[in-house]
């Protein structure tokens, strides 16, 4: 979803947010958290501004787990397996490119739907008033969704009605999440992401990983090969 801009914000100014909501603040570009590391990653890269970049990488995933609904065990063998990379990119141990390849595979990783939709389901289903079946209906509804978006199956127009129901759009352009949904519009946004999945032809097989293997193959795959070549 290039060019799009989300923020979770609370809906009035002076709504004070629930324990917790902090987390949402700027964590997610919802739907591409991964994307927008990697737009950071290759922009501030090509002026080597190395302890920047790792600060705020640093900052992101943190923000990025923690918004998730992964077991914590997990967050935190994910986190590790970033900040391989981040520790060695702030060393100079792996080159631009070999970053960009790392965040490049996370991306087109079926880790981002993964994580994704954890987010989600974190964020809405998991504080909504659904029923078990409904939940569980919703998680498969959600993986497809997110899925036919990450293969740019889905319209741009479908996703902004999808978003519309838990989220304001600001005439900016900026989507701000609604940090309170009712049941009824997210059953509403569920309803609107299975047809746009239906129409798309998104199987309900999507492929799921585990986060924190996923990230250690991708993250092995090239600083094993930045470790093979300095021998």
């Amino acid at each position: 979803m290039p060019g799009e801009r989300f923020e979770i914000e609370p809906e009035e100014s002076y709504r004070e947010p629930r324990k917790g909501s902090g987390c949402l603040r700027g964590c997610l570009i919802v739907l591409a958290i991964f994307v927008a590391l990697a737009v950071i990653f290759g922009v501030v890269a090509s002026f080597k501004w190395r302890g920047w970049v790792a600060s705020v990488a640093t900052i992101a995933i943190e923000q990025s787990l923690d918004a998730s609904n992964l077991p914590a065990q997990e967050k935190i063998e994910v986190q590790q397996e970033l900040n391989r990379v981040i520790d060695a990119f702030q060393a100079k141990q792996i080159s631009g490119p070999q970053l960009e390849e790392i965040m490049t595979a996370l991306v087109e990783s079926p880790l981002l739907n993964t994580l994704v939709v954890s987010v989600i389901e974190a964020q809405y289903l998991d504080k909504s008033g659904l029923d078990a079946e409904e939940i569980a209906a919703g998680q498969m509804t959600l993986r497809r969704f997110v899925s036919g978006v990450l293969e740019d199956k889905i319209k741009e127009e479908d996703i902004d009605g999808v978003m519309s129901h838990i989220a304001t759009r600001q005439p900016d352009g900026t989507w701000v999440f609604r940090e309170q949904v009712s049941d009824e519009d997210l059953r509403a946004m569920l309803a609107a992401a299975k047809a746009d999945a239906d129409a798309a032809e998104i199987p309900e097989d999507v492929e799921e990983v585990d986060p924190s293997e996923e990230v250690r193959r991708i993250v092995d795959g090239v600083l094993g090969e930045q470790a093979q070549d300095g021998q």
